[in-house]
């Protein structure tokens, strides 16, 4: 069986037809890669008394531990019983809530686009995800655990990734690979 290269790795990492996603680029460039209105409005949530109320999709670890450094006035569950209330918080079905609400999406493991997609059909247009908090306020907000954990494992070992990515036969396949190692290293939902 014939011995396999690993492709070599340089700062311009792997040129080809198809290069493979600038992993350092992205993760040097997270917090720039944000719009001004985005980070505005993610900012603003640090001042309660002056935001409109704020609501937070979805009922898991991210926006319980959210919650804790951004009081939100309730989660949304369209699938609670009447009354539920998590952390000392009302839950809430969507169709209750005021369309000027602030929304922040914290679904990201199942079908985040799909949940974000969702509160937009609603007619929400004060939306956000977790990751525009990440990047708007990464000192207060820590990034998901998977994120911290591919961004480590990419930096310890790009030679690994880029063989992954060498074995790839085509340009859709590379595609996807970029998309969802943009997605893990950012939990930004419009990767995918």
């Amino acid at each position: 069986m014939p011995n396999k290269q690993v492709p070599a790795v340089s700062n311009n990492y792997f040129e080809s037809n198809q290069a493979m996603l600038d992993f350092q680029d992205v993760i040097t460039h997270y917090a720039a890669q944000q719009d001004g209105a985005t980070r505005t409005l993610a900012q603003s949530l640090l001042h309660p008394h002056t935001r409109p109320p704020l609501y937070y999709f979805g009922r898991n670890e991210l926006s319980a531990g959210l919650h804790d450094v951004i009081p939100a006035d309730g989660f949304i569950d369209d699938f609670a019983p009447s009354g539920t209330t998590w952390h000392a918080m009302p839950v809430v079905a969507l169709a209750q809530l005021d369309k000027g609400s602030v929304i922040v999406n914290c679904v990201i493991n199942a079908k985040p686009r799909t949940a974000f997609s969702r509160l937009a059909q609603a007619g929400f247009s004060q939306l956000l995800s977790y990751a525009d908090l990440c990047r708007a306020m990464p000192e207060h907000i820590p990034l998901p655990d998977f994120v911290a954990a591919t961004r480590a494992d990419v930096t310890a070992s790009p030679a690994k990734w880029a063989a992954i990515y060498a074995k790839l036969a085509d340009s859709a396949s590379r595609q996807v690979f970029n998309d969802v190692l943009r997605y893990r290293l950012t939990a930004d939902h419009t990767c995918l």
